[in-house]
């Protein structure tokens, strides 16, 4: 590839300067350098450096030759034959400065050098001769134009006016471009292949151009339209899988939504309820269990003085302490005077269930959000979701694969959110952020807020809006799940009320005793009346005993003068029935305690297993409180994604424009008829063939790749993101997510990668490249036109064609369809002054002297041989 730098001087050359910046703001040539001669002098030259599509700039020689990215020099000296204040020949000291300035700026040259002469037929010319240059291409533009060299050609007269002014310097200009190979597409100059000759040969050219842009754009769109889901390729086990769309839209993303929240965000979010804990039953024989009955009733029987006296004891000590505690700290004091009673704290040990920080939970929901973001692509692009095992998948039917109607059916982008299109009163009440499609919850404070202020007109037609925005977006994936999210906080919200009811009413009986047979007070009643009978009557009897004196009573003597079989047939039966009384009263509070034994164990473990239920239900709603924010972020970043995954193509390349003014006839731009049912049959031959299965998955990772690049590469808060830790990472997500939804980056085109492809598809396609040839064929290269030259020109045959090359250019920079081709004439080497038809306005009668002619051509040829 070479890098055209032209060298020219006067009014005529700049003019067609002028020319070729029109064109190459159009988007027409490629970049050159142009050097006007007179500029050179001192000891910072200038340059104009123009390139495709901007304005031209004025910079330093060496700044200017910079600029041409290592690419080889071709330089094309410019001679415009013509009356002297307009013409500026160059001369060969000219082309000499001109060289060794280049060089003194490491300007590496491309092969021979190229002058290109420019003139009119009789035009005004006092020179001895042409400005040729040895070891130069010496071109003489033929001073013609035609569309092809089968029709007429129209010659430049110097005293025609038609010609004269821009329509001459736009044919100069444009024979320039054309001989250079400057037009886009090109790389090298036709010329090129001309070899070098010291005098003059005749020389034009035919450009034609058939620009695919428009028909490009139309196929760009229309492949990269995701308004409509494509339809990808699916094939399993080498049988292609029928693929269509949601035919009744909202049912396939509902049925994705209740699978995730199911079968993955029922299980990361909420702990499964344990079995209750209750004592195994146990099954005994008659005899084992009066065994066990009668064991327990003897040990009770013998124990239960010793339990007497120690309870006795405990609840004079539990007055006391009581007594203590009122007189000296207070009822209400933290402070507690007393023992600890150890036998009440046996047996109620806390519940404990491992809570954990909110960091912890966020990290732990991660693989929920890979599995969200895959079901949400596989909605699109038909991949199946699995995360372990077989789990039921919303797409599959019996026939084949069903993928939504459009991406926003799955998670609805950042142009989708309510907000931006209403007045600034309203969006005060909103505030700053816009609300998301799938954000329930501050759906439901801004339906609250614009509800409460409905009187006003301005605020009640917001609230239809609202209402109609909430229509169109209530059936997308993402928002179901935002309501499966919601549905599950409420679920646990309810079964925690249900659980602290149980566990209140539970801990509400557990220190209710079970009431006692009424036989055991009865019985309990008759023992103390027995005993405290007998303990009066020896009271007594020791009472009326005591003393000097005789009896006092006479029961007492008589009793002192009884037998001893008296005494125990009486006292016999009095301490007979306090042990009958004594042993049935613990035989009745055995049976109690066995009885009541086991219900108490049970209450025990249903409140154990009550206070885990609560505690499992808090941590599940904690669970759910961290994962909502979240569950927002992921779906603003991959709702950025799905709305836009290829950025924006609609400013893919600088679009070739046509020039509004009239071109030679010689230059034929054109433009590829775009017919709207071909566009559509291409487009859905290419969707199918570059949206396969899966297709979305790896665009999303590229695209979140160069986010993540453009994070860490920020100047002002760098940071490095892990792509594959991001999604339980706030901050990172956060900074993603931003960065993805951002403007600027929604508008970068990423489509470059597949659109190559189709590109290179499409240069393959005999039906597309037969839409980018010519519509004007040269059939034969036909003649200059003799009326150019001098009879002595045409007696010499100079009109004659002697070379025609055609040189094709099939694309720009990879990516333009565009065919152009430039097909170059040559006529014989060897043409001079006398055989071209110029007026010399010297005298015809004073032919120049020796000394005079030698001091012209020493002008001329100043600065040695080339």
């Amino acid at each position: 590839m070479d890098f055209p730098i032209f060298a020219a001087r006067g009014t005529n050359a700049r003019m067609a300067r002028q020319a070729l910046e029109d064109l190459a703001a159009l988007n027409l040539l490629r970049d050159f350098i142009w050097i006007d001669v007179d500029g050179l002098s001192g000891s910072d030259p200038k340059a104009t450096v123009v390139r495709r599509g901007e304005a031209p700039q004025q910079m330093r020689l060496e700044q200017a030759v910079g600029a041409r990215e290592g690419a080889a020099v071709q330089l094309h000296g410019i001679n415009i034959i013509g009356e002297s204040e307009q013409s500026g020949l160059l001369t060969r000291r000219n082309v000499n400065e001109v060289t060794e300035r280049l060089r003194a700026v490491n300007a590496d040259f491309a092969g021979t050098a190229n002058n290109l002469m420019f003139t009119e037929v009789n035009a005004s010319f006092d020179e001895e001769s042409l400005p040729t240059f040895n070891g130069y291409r010496n071109l003489l533009v033929a001073p013609e134009d035609s569309k092809s060299p089968d029709s007429g050609a129209t010659i430049f007269q110097a005293d025609d006016s038609t010609n004269a002014g821009p329509s001459f310097s736009l044919w100069v200009a444009t024979s320039i471009a054309s001989l250079s190979g400057l037009w886009v597409g090109f790389d090298a100059a036709p010329v090129a292949q001309l070899e070098p000759n010291s005098s003059a040969r005749l020389v034009r050219c035919y450009t034609q151009r058939v620009s695919g842009e428009k028909f490009q754009q139309e196929l760009q769109n229309a492949i990269f339209d995701l308004s409509t889901t494509p339809l990808p390729q699916v094939v399993v086990n080498k049988t292609p899988v029928n693929v269509s769309r949601d035919a009744q839209r909202g049912t396939l993303p509902q049925r994705a939504a209740q699978e995730f929240i199911e079968t993955h965000a029922r299980d990361h979010l909420i702990t499964k309820p344990r079995e209750t804990m209750v004592q195994r039953n146990e099954r005994q024989t008659r005899g084992q269990a009066l065994g066990n009955a009668f064991g327990q009733w003897a040990k009770n029987l013998f124990g239960r003085m010793g339990e007497f006296w120690s309870e006795l004891g405990s609840d004079l000590a539990t007055s006391a302490d009581a007594a203590v505690q009122s007189s000296i700290y207070g009822n209400d004091s933290s402070v507690t005077v007393g023992r600890v009673n150890v036998a009440q704290d046996q047996g109620q040990k806390a519940v404990t269930v491992v809570r954990k920080s909110d960091d912890e939970l966020t990290a732990g929901l991660r693989p929920l959000w890979r599995d969200y973001a895959g079901i949400a692509s596989g909605l699109v692009d038909a991949k199946p979701y699995r995360t372990s095992g077989e789990r039921p998948n919303a797409m599959q039917k019996q026939d084949g694969l069903t993928i939504v109607q459009s991406p926003s059916d799955s998670i609805p982008g950042p142009s989708e959110k309510f907000g931006p299109q209403e007045t600034l009163k309203v969006r005060q009440v909103l505030g700053s952020e816009n609300v998301a499609p799938y954000d329930v919850e501050r759906q439901g404070e801004v339906y609250r807020d614009l509800n409460a202020k409905a009187a006003d007109p301005e605020f009640m037609t917001a609230k239809a809006n609202f209402e109609r925005w909430q229509r169109k977006h209530q059936h997308s994936f993402a928002a179901n799940v935002g309501a499966g999210l919601r549905g599950l906080y409420d679920e646990q919200q309810t079964i925690l009320n249900q659980k602290q009811a149980e566990l209140n009413h539970l801990r509400a009986q557990e220190h209710k005793a079970s009431q006692m047979s009424p036989w055991h007070g009865i019985l309990r009643w008759l023992g103390w009346v027995t005993f405290w009978s007998l303990a009066v009557f020896l009271i007594a009897w020791w009472i009326g005993n005591s003393g000097d004196a005789a009896p006092r009573w006479q029961w007492v003597e008589n009793l002192n003068n009884a037998s001893s079989k008296t005494y125990g047939w009486m006292f016999g039966i009095w301490f007979a029935l306090w042990l009958i009384f004594y042993m049935v009263q613990i035989l009745i509070s055995t049976l109690h305690s066995i009885h009541t034994q086991k219900v108490r164990l049970d209450q025990v473990k249903k409140i154990e297993n009550a206070e885990r239920a609560v505690a499992e239900a808090r941590v599940a709603l904690r669970c759910i409180e961290v994962a909502y924010p979240q569950f927002i972020k992921v779906s603003d970043l991959y709702g950025a994604l799905l709305e836009k995954p290829f950025g924006d193509i609609s400013n893919v390349a600088a679009q070739t424009l046509q020039p509004t003014n009239a071109l030679p006839e010689a230059i034929n731009l054109g433009e590829v008829e775009v017919d709207k049912q071909d566009i559509d049959h291409t487009a859905s031959v290419y969707r199918r063939r570059f949206f396969d299965e899966g297709w979305l998955t790896e665009q999303l990772r590229t695209t979140l790749e160069q986010a993540a690049r453009d994070i860490a590469n920020d100047p002002v808060n760098p940071l490095q993101i892990d792509l594959d830790n991001v999604l339980g990472s706030p901050s990172s997500l956060s900074h993603l997510a931003s960065r993805v939804s951002d403007e600027s980056f929604l508008n970068q085109d990423r489509s470059t990668r597949t659109w190559a492809e189709v590109v290179d598809a499409l240069r393959g396609d005999d039906t597309v490249m037969a839409k980018l040839q010519p519509r004007h064929k040269l059939q034969s290269p036909g003649y200059f036109r003799q009326d150019i030259l001098t009879p002595l020109g045409v007696n010499r045959s100079l009109h004659d064609v002697v070379e025609n090359t055609t040189v094709q250019a099939e694309s720009a920079r990879g990516r333009d369809l565009s065919s152009s081709s430039i097909t170059l004439h040559a006529g014989s080497p060897g043409a001079s002054l006398e055989d071209i038809k110029l007026v010399s306005s010297a005298p015809t009668a004073a032919q120049p002297t020796a000394s005079s002619a030698a001091e012209k051509l020493s002008e001329f040829y100043e600065g040695g041989d080339f």
